[in-house]
């Protein structure tokens, strides 16, 4: 079974390359886009998110340091 296989796949490589199919490059690059933009809103949450919790934690250790 694993020399059938093995033969299927060199004959594929010997032969001629199979051309992508029509649209393909424009929906990659539509995915790239869509994964940028999904990127960049969880790095900036997630920036917010880090601002809020230093200035919560600042503002709790200057409340606990009151007489």
């Amino acid at each position: 079974m694993t020399r059938r296989k093995e033969e299927r796949v060199r004959r594929m490589l010997a032969g001629p390359p199979v051309p992508p199919p029509p649209g393909f490059a424009a929906r990659a690059e539509a995915a790239g886009e869509r994964l940028r933009r999904r990127r960049r809103a969880l790095g900036g949450t997630l920036g917010a998110l880090l601002l809020a919790a230093a200035t919560a934690s600042a503002v709790w250790a200057a409340w606990g340091s009151r007489p």
